[in-house]
């Protein structure tokens, strides 16, 4: 049995294959043999057909799994507008965005929503050029959106990022403007491309790998849960009685889109309604009276949210009392649109 070491630090090298290793320092000197042992050990998993690229990814790109979202809006010197989108890591210890990315035309946006499950005009826009920093205040907080599912980026680095020019700003302590990476693609995400196998219609296949599809399903579960107040295992369990399965496992691939569009429709319904604690301790028929007014008037609970905290102070976490469903009307009959 070889002798147990204590762990003194880690360290970050490079196969000359391109793939980076974290290797464990023990807290004693390490031999070129062993050194050399491991160097071995990683060209063979290679030559086993281990990749040293993850699969969807092209050369020097990295995928980061992403659970928030904050909408910006950018002002371009020709008076057009460009849909901005800083992207959270789904980790709730990194505070700040990972990525920015920049949606230059209705097929960019498109395929952000079809990526992260988000409709871009549910998401209140956030007023300001600076990073919002998760957790640090409601107000800033209330713009950080969860995604309905967490979703993957993936980026490349950036050839404008200059490494001397970085450390001179944070030595001065100014900005650096440029990101070190940019936006490549969306990992996981098919375009719908003309079906091979089906009707002669012109009719189009949007089927994505099974993998990401049972992701979106297990997120779609857990938000749900997060929603009503139950558990993961409740909402999974009465998912698998509707559709007459024993487990979530036990779809079959070729019905897992259309599960996931059920699912989404269903968190979609649930969150465009109040929720318990939102509605606090108000009677049920004051509730159902607000939102028929509410609809009459063209706006829903999802105007109801964006403009709560900050226009009307209402805490909506809280639950509401008569005088807020009463400032909450005043609002919808000030601001009356067409009826959706």
């Amino acid at each position: 049995m070889s002798e147990e070491r204590n762990v003194a630090g880690w360290v970050e090298l490079y196969h000359p294959a391109g793939v980076k290793v974290k290797l464990a320092l023990p807290d004693t000197v390490v031999v070129v043999d062993t050194w050399g042992w491991m160097l071995a050990s990683v060209t063979n998993a290679i030559s086993a057909g281990w990749l040293t690229t993850a699969p969807g990814l092209e050369e020097g790109e990295e995928k980061q799994e992403i659970g928030y979202v904050v909408h910006k809006v950018k002002n371009n010197d020709d008076g057009t507008d460009t849909d901005v989108v800083d992207l959270y890591a789904n980790n709730d210890g990194m505070k700040f965005s990972v990525l920015t990315v920049y949606l230059n035309s209705d097929e960019e946006a498109t395929a952000f929503e079809t990526a992260s499950g988000l409709k871009l005009n549910d998401i209140p826009v956030y007023v300001g050029s600076d990073k919002i920093e998760r957790g640090k205040s409601r107000q800033g907080d209330k713009f950080i959106i969860k995604a309905p599912r967490p979703f993957f980026v993936a980026s490349k680095a950036n050839p404008k990022w200059n490494a001397d020019e970085a450390k001179r700003a944070a030595e001065t302590q100014k900005m650096y403007p440029v990101p070190r990476r940019k936006f490549s693609s969306w990992p996981g995400l098919v375009i719908s491309q003309p079906s091979t196998v089906g009707p002669a219609n012109g009719e189009q296949s949007t089927a994505a790998h099974p993998e990401m599809m049972r992701h979106e399903l297990s997120g779609t579960l857990k938000q749900i849960a997060e929603w009503t107040s139950r558990t993961y295992e409740q909402v999974a369990k009465e998912f698998c009685d509707k559709v007459g399965l024993a487990n979530v496992d036990a779809l079959k691939p070729e019905r897992l889109q259309g599960a996931c569009e059920y699912l989404r429709k269903e968190l979609q319904d649930i969150q465009s309604k109040p929720t318990k604690a939102e509605i606090g301790k108000l009677p049920t028929a004051v509730v159902d009276d607000l939102l028929k007014t509410l609809k009459q008037n063209g706006h829903s609970w999802f105007d109801v949210r964006k403009i709560a905290y900050e226009n009307l102070k209402v805490d909506l976490a809280k639950g509401m009392t008569l005088d807020d469903v009463a400032k909450i009307d005043n609002w919808s009959a000030k601001h009356k649109t067409k009826a959706r």
